[in-house]
Parts: structure tokens; sequence; C-alpha cells
């Protein structure tokens, strides 16, 4: 009989069961985590214990009697003699804990922990309907709480990171509460100080690609944003969609929506990807309109990397609170439309194509643009900082344009010569191996 329970004991704990579940245990006398329950996606992945949470926040940091939220999270789990890679996530989960893949963990052999922004996804707020609450500074208190509580049980070393928003979130956090992380690690963060900021825009016309692909680009927007073919445009929008022409794609909006073609196209795609996707100089029309109107990712019959299980609407969601965000504190791009001489004399109408569209009981929010913290970030955090940070941005990555022009010697910039908006340094396509060597070393070095 001894023999037997032994053996059953045995099989529990090689099988993650009962007592073989440490982090378990530990989190469970969290008193602000609620909802813990196995995550399957991480120990698939190859983590040794994975769960999905919630965790109880105020909703002003300030005054913790305007009432509470449930903050989403996911955690994985390698070892407690093992660093934490902090992902500041800016918007919604976005298939985390069915996909916890984070690279910088992996060559770390890293715990992840994933939380979800404020108000995003499953972590909505209720009763703010001025979107008060929805700041920069309380998006990184509520980091901080969770640091606060999640040390003890994760005592070694902590690595804030995370790529766009998520990557400024990572900055902020650490400008706010500079003893919570050993290193930053950021990856295309943008830092703008204005709400329509230009630089970003003539960094895709100017910059973004080899001096062949801007050539291409800049033959192709001669073609596809004059009236006439517009016009065409509008009559392939109209057969797909059963529209009436009231209902297509205004002018305005559809040279913007050009535009980001190219913006896209850069951003998120390889060279490999770009030379598939970017049309020729002499394309037919036909060509020219399958590849404005249609996804890219269709284009290249693919699937997104990570997934997303946000339905329609909870996406518009998540999208509109990012416009909010924006004209908040994070500021847009937009083109330098002055520089593009085949608008002239068109109906082209930049107010318009610069309209944020928000309801109309959030228009008082448009002038409104309060860019105080990038500005501190970038004229007093960053120049003088003793942090250990790492910046990591892609010369074909639009965003570029809004790095940081001085920073101390504490903060290292690194541009990906072939990289665009993406933290997967173990893509060769987009880092290097010397590259992505490089990025692991300075985390490693000051864990």
């Amino acid at each position: 009989m001894k023999k037997l329970l032994l053996t059953l004991t045995l099989a529990m704990c090689i099988t993650g069961q009962g007592f073989a579940q440490p982090l378990r245990d530990k989190l469970r006398a969290v008193p602000q985590i609620e909802n813990l329950k196995a995550n399957p996606g991480g120990t698939e992945y190859g983590f040794k214990e994975s769960y999905t949470f919630t965790f109880k926040q105020p909703i002003d940091h300030q005054n913790p009697g305007t009432g509470s939220f449930k903050q989403f999270g996911v955690i994985c789990f390698q070892g407690f003699d093992k660093p934490t890679v902090f992902y500041t996530r800016g918007y919604e989960h976005n298939g985390f804990a069915e996909n916890p893949a984070n690279d910088l963990a992996d060559n770390l052999d890293a715990n992840v922990i994933y939380m979800e922004h404020r108000y995003y996804g499953k972590s909505k707020v209720s009763g703010d309907p001025k979107w008060k609450y929805l700041t920069i500074r309380q998006a990184c208190d509520d980091l901080h709480a969770i640091f606060q509580a999640l040390k003890p049980v994760l005592p070694e070393s902590w690595v804030s990171t995370g790529a766009s928003k998520d990557g400024n979130t990572a900055v902020f956090y650490s400008y706010f509460y500079p003893d919570d992380m050993n290193v930053v690690t950021a990856f295309c963060a943008p830092f703008q100080t204005t709400y329509l900021d230009e630089r970003v825009g003539r960094y895709v016309l100017h910059t973004c690609g080899t001096t062949a692909e801007r050539a291409r680009m800049h033959a192709l927007l001669d073609r596809m944003l004059p009236e006439s073919f517009y016009e065409k445009y509008a009559q392939y929008e109209m057969e797909k969609e059963g529209l009436s022409e009231d209902e297509c794609t205004s002018y305005s909006s559809y040279v913007k929506g050009t535009l980001n073609t190219f913006f896209s196209l850069f951003a998120d795609y390889s060279a490999h990807d770009r030379a598939l996707l970017m049309p020729s100089e002499s394309a037919s029309d036909e060509k020219l309109l399958t590849f404005r109107y249609d996804d890219l990712d269709d284009q290249l019959s693919r699937k997104q990397k990570k997934g997303n299980d946000a339905s329609d609407e909870q996406q518009a969601y998540n999208d509109y609170l990012y416009t909010i965000q924006c004209l908040k504190e994070y500021g847009t791009f937009t083109y330098p439309y002055q520089e593009l001489s085949v608008l002239d004399g068109t109906m082209f109408d930049r107010a318009y194509a610069e309209d944020p569209s928000v309801e109309e009981k959030d228009e008082w929010l448009i002038g409104k643009f309060d860019g105080s913290v990038s500005k501190a970030v970038l004229e007093k955090f960053l120049p003088t900082t003793h942090i250990p940070i790492l910046l990591v941005y892609a010369h074909n990555d639009p965003w570029t344009a809004g790095k940081p022009t001085k920073v101390s010697s504490s903060v290292k910039m690194l541009i990906s010569k072939v990289g665009g908006h993406d933290d997967c340094i173990n893509n060769p396509d987009y880092y290097p191996e010397s590259l992505r060597d490089e990025i692991v070393s300075f985390v490693s070095c000051n864990l």
C-alpha cells in the first residue's frame, strides 16, 4: 500500500496535480488576485505552470474610494530562481493566454507576466464617462501595484518590456516608478509631444525601405492618389460590398488609407514579404485596386502571429479607446500632405482626413491634448536616468521617427537595419542573430 501511495504521489507531481503547483499556492495567497485559473496554453508552450487571473485595482489610485475594477493578466512560470519578464501591455490581452510566446523570455529562460491595459478587453472600467481615469499615470500605478504584490512571489530580477505602445508603457512605468525594474527593454516605442506628428508620415515617404522601394512607392502614389483613380476605387468598393455611392469611402479618407497601406507595408512586413506585396510600377489598375482594397495579410494568405479572440464589437471598442488615448496623451501621426503635389487642385480635405471621428459626447477632447508625460520622459528622464534601458527601433518602422534624440549613458539605443514594428527577436527576418545576441546580452548583464 505504501508503495502504491508513493507511486500515486509521484505521478501527481509529474502531471502537475496535487501539491506540485508551488506557484498556484502562492498566488492564491495574494489578496488582490481573483479568478485564478489554469492556463493550458502556457503549459503546452513549455512553462511549468501557467494561469490566467484578475487583479483588483482601484479605478483611481489617488482616491481608492472611487471604486475598483478587475485587471486581466496571464502568468507563465519557469521557476522562483528565474528572472521575470513583465510585459506591460498597452492594449487588450490579444490572445497571450493561448499563445504566450515571448522571445525575450525564451532567451532568458524567464517567467512571464502579461497584464492587459486598464479599460481594454477584459479589464473594463465602468462609471467613467469622461475617461478621467484612462491616463498614463493611472496605468503605471496599476503596474506598480501588481509588481508590489508579485515581487515577493517571484523574487529574482524583473525586466519590463513591450513593443509599440506596450514599449511606451514600459518606459513611462519606470519614469514614475524608477526603483521597480532592474532593466527596461522597449521595442519600437515612439514618443510624441504633439497630437498630430508629421515626422512619422514624413519618415514613410522619405526614409522607410530601400531607395528602390521608395521610388516605386512614389510612382505608385502618383498613379493611385489622383481623383481619376479614386473613382475606379469607389466603383470597385461598391461592387465588392454592395454600397451606394454615398456609402463609399470619401476621397480624403481614401488618400489617407492609401498612405496607411504603405505605412503598414514597411512597419509590419519583411523585405521578402514587401517584394511579394508591393505592385510593380507598371502593374495593372486591377492589381493596384486589389493591393489597396484587400488586407495585406490576406494577400499573403497567412495568419497573424498572435491570435486575437476579440469580437468585432470588442475590437471596435478597443480601437476607440486608443483614439481617446491619442487625443488625451499619446498623440498620433499624420502625413505631410502639402508635399504631395498630386493632391494639388483636388477635393482632398486635410481636416477631414485628420478628423479623429469620436462620438459627439467625446468631442470635447479634441484640442485638449496633453503631452507633458512624453515631454518629461524625453527632456528629463531619458537624458539623466541611471536605470539600464534598452530602446530598440528599426529602420523600416515609421514609428522610429519618434525615437528620443538625447539619452543618458545608461540608455542604449539599437536600430535594426532590416526589422519592422516587432519585438520577435528570434525572427532573423527582423533581427539578425548578432542583434538578437546584443539585446539579450544587455538585459542579462543588467539583471
